[in-house]
């Protein structure tokens, strides 16, 4: 930060200078102070991509989910097959609930990299939504595989399973989630609902540790 803020005493029009103090700013919460350089950024340069779609990030992270889909559109069109906005597409998509759509970004992210967890997790959640378990299950397989160990990856593997009614597969997936994720109210929620459809007597603890 110090040396960007350096950088920008010499030449506070250098745009990429802007970028990377915001990209610092989101990576630790500092979303207006976010906004405030990538501001300054699309005032020195209007049309930069790059500038436009952090701006569309921080518009989501802001839960203003509407305006970054109408900013991410403008990059979409110019640069279609640029990764970070076809993910932060999809996650937008995915939250409006276009699920189709949200689903045609997100295979691109996976298929160009497909060790991605968060896109392909997100891509099993929407293809889950759309009642499709079984491309689900596929997708989110290689995931499973390579990261077994990863909270969210586990908690889309149980509510695949519990789709399913697979709710012995579907306990045991929440419950290393919630090892992992202790203090999630959520997923001590699921647990707990995949508990009470299997008859494990634990189900209640759980649920009342979720309400707590």
């Amino acid at each position: 930060t110090a040396v960007y803020q350096a950088l920008l005493q010499i030449d506070p029009r250098h745009v990429n200078a802007r970028l990377a103090l915001a990209g610092i700013a989101i990576a630790e919460k500092r979303l207006p102070d976010a906004r405030k350089e990538v501001d300054a950024a699309l005032k020195a340069m209007p049309n930069n991509l790059q500038a436009r779609y952090t701006s569309a990030l921080i518009d989501f992270q802001e839960k203003k989910t509407e305006r970054a889909r109408d900013t991410l559109a403008t990059v979409l069109k110019a640069a279609p097959d640029y990764l970070p906005a076809l993910l932060l597409g999809g996650s937008i998509e995915f939250t409006l609930g276009n699920l189709q759509t949200a689903e045609a970004h997100l295979n691109k992210v996976v298929k160009a990299t497909p060790d991605n967890l968060y896109a392909a997790r997100l891509m099993a959640a929407t293809q889950l939504r759309l009642g499709r378990l079984d491309d689900a299950e596929r997708t989110l397989a290689p995931a499973l595989k390579a990261a077994s160990q990863d909270p969210g990856v586990l908690v889309i593997a149980g509510e695949i399973a519990l789709a399913k009614k697979d709710f012995a597969k579907a306990s045991s997936y929440f419950e290393q989630a919630a090892k992992r994720s202790p203090d999630s109210a959520a997923i001590r929620t699921e647990l707990g609902i995949a508990r009470l459809a299997e008859g494990d007597s634990r189900a209640m603890a759980d649920l009342q540790a979720a309400a707590g």
